[in-house]
């Protein structure tokens, strides 16, 4: 029967690394608006418009707005879903801070920690 030395890991995947996702605060802002008018083009104005027609126009409305605390992992799906990039707020796509992406070195395996092997 052959035995093999060295690492009893090699082969397996490295271990978790734990995500060091940012700790800052973000938001996300749901807003909703209600407009009637006796003109069909309403629907084709953007928020600045609808606004200036609801304000002194020919139109009535009404908003609704809610917001809610997200995670910076959250924000980072979110950003990218909505045809953004994370890096908008220096976030990698994780949720990290993009400063921690830079080159750092891959963590250390249960043979490099001084591990005994089989």
């Amino acid at each position: 029967m052959r035995q093999e030395f060295g690492c009893k890991h090699r082969g397996d995947e490295p271990p978790a690394v734990p995500s060091k996702m940012s700790q800052r605060k973000f938001y996300r802002s749901l807003h909703l608006v209600q407009a009637v008018s006796e003109d069909e083009f309403i629907e084709h104005l953007d928020l600045e418009a609808l606004a200036r027609e609801i304000d002194s126009g020919g139109a009535v409305g009404q908003v609704w707005a809610s917001s809610d605390e997200i995670n910076a992992a959250k924000a980072a799906q979110l950003l990218t879903e909505m045809a953004s990039d994370p890096g908008f707020f220096q976030l990698a796509e994780d949720g990290s801070e993009e400063d921690d992406q830079e080159d750092e070195p891959a963590p250390p395996t249960p043979c490099e920690q001084g591990e005994p092997g089989v």
